[in-house]
């Protein structure tokens, strides 16, 4: 997932089978397939368990955060003029980090009704405390 212009660009939790599918079919017409792709136009994030969220969000963290080097974080070169040199591998896991966090400020903010911002932002410290066992794991 990566954020253009405060936009999410890209929502694809294992895109396989809805590809066939159309994204004007109402959700409930595409069954199981709901659960296994979204598009990004009509994303809903409480149409998905804080459970598949945070799996998902969590795989493509890993390989971001694998790829940090430990003189990266030694030497603190992310605070450095030339941080895209000496920590490359860490500014990109800042970025991926603040792009995730403002998606999330803005699906919470974008919210019509205090109601569903209310259960949006609790399904978000769902999806923190699911998350926070999917990280343990790697």
């Amino acid at each position: 997932m990566d954020l253009l212009n405060g936009q999410a660009s890209s929502v694809n939790v294992a895109a396989t089978a809805s590809e066939k599918s159309s994204s004007s079919e109402s959700l409930s017409d595409k069954g199981s397939e709901l659960k296994k792709s979204f598009d990004a136009v009509v994303f809903d994030i409480l149409k998905v368990t804080p459970e598949e969220y945070a799996g998902q969000i969590t795989l493509m963290d890993v390989p971001v955060f694998k790829a940090i080097q430990p003189d990266e974080l030694s030497s603190c070169g992310w605070n450095k003029k030339e941080k895209y040199s000496s920590a490359p591998n860490a500014v990109a896991f800042t970025r991926r980090f603040n792009h995730v966090s403002f998606w999330v400020v803005r699906e919470i903010l974008h919210a019509q009704t205090l109601k569903i911002r209310a259960e949006v932002l609790s399904h978000y410290i769902k999806t923190a405390k699911v998350r926070k066992t999917c990280v343990s794991i790697f």
